[in-house]
């Protein structure tokens, strides 16, 4: 399931690949390591008092530390320097810039706490992405800021690429998960709390297939967003830094190509979220 390669692919070979099911580790890319190099940058920034930015869970109150990498999380999205790291990433793995539409570039963090429960640190339970987006079509792209270990990192369900599995897709909707964290702000209460930020299953995982994702620094693994996945439980003792955005190649849109939707029931698909890599242009627009 796992392919390693050297080199980059064409839009056409790398979707034909992924909507098979293959997963693929494109191994120490120079533009990998500059973003690396980037968000690192960023995190020795947010946590000066630790040598080690993975560390600094253990150096701050869990309040502080909180407050350090959501600020930190919510800054990288609009961090130009960040966006051109990616955009150069991205074509350099022969995404065309013309064709292809984006999603917003994202530095996650998952400490090594379950309690640790902000929406933009906690856990991922086991999902497909296209549950939400309803665009098969999609690609995921994930990469480590930070070494990793098979209880520190991403973890992916192969079994289930053809195997459906009983979720709530239908009766989550990305307009109603807006409204109601609008309007528990405006209420003054936790907007995380009011809407599921994800589908999930509806029955037990077979968390005995989970592979775990171990590429190393410098490298990038893009898999189908109907590959199930989730965060491996973070019980390390240190906080995971990584990054990943996702992809539309406008080719396969047009033509209806993707992966095959299994269980999928979303009510409608949110186009709006990806922009046109070289001019920011939005799906929705055609």
């Amino acid at each position: 399931m796992q392919v390693q390669l050297d080199a980059p692919l064409s839009d056409a070979e790398r979707g034909a690949r992924l909507f098979a099911g293959e997963v693929l580790i494109f191994r120490q890319l120079p533009a990998a390591l500059d973003l690396v190099t980037l968000a690192s940058e960023r995190l020795r920034a947010c946590f000066p008092e630790v040598e080690n930015p993975t560390e600094a869970q253990q150096a701050l109150s869990e309040a502080e530390f909180l407050d350090r990498v959501v600020a930190l999380t919510v800054a990288w999205r609009k961090d130009p320097e960040a966006a051109d790291a990616f955009g150069k990433l991205l074509a350099s793995l022969g995404c065309h810039p013309g064709e292809t539409y984006v999603d917003d570039f994202y530095l996650r963090s998952q400490p090594s706490d379950l309690g640790r429960t902000h929406r933009r640190t906690k856990p991922l339970h086991a999902h497909r992405d296209s549950w939400g987006s309803n665009l098969m079509a999609q690609v995921n792209w994930w990469l480590p800021v930070t070494p990793l270990t098979p209880g520190r990192t991403l973890a992916l369900f192969p079994g289930y690429w053809d195997r459906p599995i009983a979720n709530d897709s239908a009766d989550w909707d990305w307009e109603d998960l807006k409204a109601a964290r609008r309007c528990a702000r405006k209420e003054g209460r936790d907007p995380d709390a009011a809407y599921p930020t994800l589908p999930k299953p509806l029955e037990p995982v077979a968390e005995e297939e989970a592979v775990p994702l171990l590429p190393e620094i410098g490298d990038v693994v893009a898999f189908s967003a109907a590959h199930l996945h989730a965060s491996v439980p973070n019980r390390t003792g240190i906080t995971r830094f990584s990054l990943e955005t996702r992809t539309i190649w406008k080719g396969d849109l047009t033509a209806g190509r993707g992966a095959p939707n299994l269980d999928g029931r979303a009510p409608r698909q949110p186009r709006e979220w990806f922009r046109r890599l070289s001019d920011g242009r939005s799906l929705t627009d055609g």
